[in-house]
């Protein structure tokens, strides 16, 4: 009878062969493959760098020191950044909240006139035309288009225009399209030191009456210092600026309550 074959499994586990000379062989070593001083690859295992000497086990251990460090670092980040997100979130909150709860006072503080002693743009845009004492110059200088110039002699003024400051004379005013530039109306104005006054009229009826104030080289139009009645009599607020071109002409920028365009204008005279 055959003598049962005891199980392997239970058997213990010889021990590792002993290495030449009687040392324990070792496997792993902790140490890197790269020098960091000199660059050079050592083989996997090398304890001292082949070319310059340097410790690999050291460099190993400073180097993952460091890479924990980091790590740390970049964990303390995100939660500093996870933070703050949550802070905007619930800063965001209140502030809706705040906005529901008193919508009512915002929109009577939105709504409610500005009291007197507070600064207070005021426009009156039909005074340009139905006040006595301020509308007539303005009424002089339509004098001065009675018929507005043709189509002809307004391309003639264009092309012959020259850089000049501005003076009194009848400048034709042209709209700049995808087509070209296109007649559109004529302007008085009147230089009297300090004071430039305005009248245009357009082909289609509209007309606009104002005062240029400068400074510092820039000629400009406030809300309220100028009047744009519409080819209906109504009246209308406006604002606008002007640049003088290297061809002579001038850019202006004409802004009226619901409307903006651009135009461009050229002396006659």
């Amino acid at each position: 009878m055959m003598p049962e074959r005891p199980n392997r499994g239970s058997q213990p586990m010889p021990p590792p062969a002993p290495a030449p000379g009687g040392a324990q062989a070792h496997h792993v070593l902790d140490a890197d493959a790269v020098c960091a001083q000199c660059g050079m690859v050592n083989p996997e295992g090398t304890l001292l760098c082949k070319n310059c000497g340097n410790n690999l086990r050291d460099q190993r251990m400073l180097r993952l020191q460091a890479d924990e460090y980091l790590q740390g670092y970049e964990t303390t980040a995100e939660k500093r950044n996870t933070f703050l997100r949550n802070a905007l979130g619930v800063l965001g909150i209140l502030i809706l909240l705040y906005i529901g709860l008193n919508a009512g006072s915002l929109m009577n503080l939105m709504t409610t006139p500005q009291s007197s002693g507070e600064d207070v743009i005021l426009v009156n845009p039909h005074l340009y035309w139905e006040d006595q004492v301020k509308a007539e110059p303005f009424e002089s200088l339509a004098k001065q288009l009675p018929n507005l110039p043709s189509e002809s002699d307004a391309q003639t003024a264009r092309m012959t225009a020259m850089v000049t400051p501005p003076h009194s004379a009848r400048y034709v005013l042209f709209n700049n399209t995808v087509n070209g530039e296109t007649y559109v109306g004529c302007a008085a104005v009147r230089v009297q030191g300090q004071e430039i006054l305005f009248t245009a009229r357009l082909l289609n009826g509209l007309e606009i009456r104002g005062e240029i104030l400068q400074s510092e080289g820039v000629y400009y139009t406030p809300w309220d210092r100028s009047g744009i009645k519409m080819p209906d009599g109504t009246y209308q607020y406006g604002a606008g600026s002007a640049q003088q071109q290297a061809d002579g002409g001038w850019m202006l920028w004409i802004q009226g309550t619901d409307w903006r365009g651009t135009a461009l204008a050229y002396p006659m005279e």
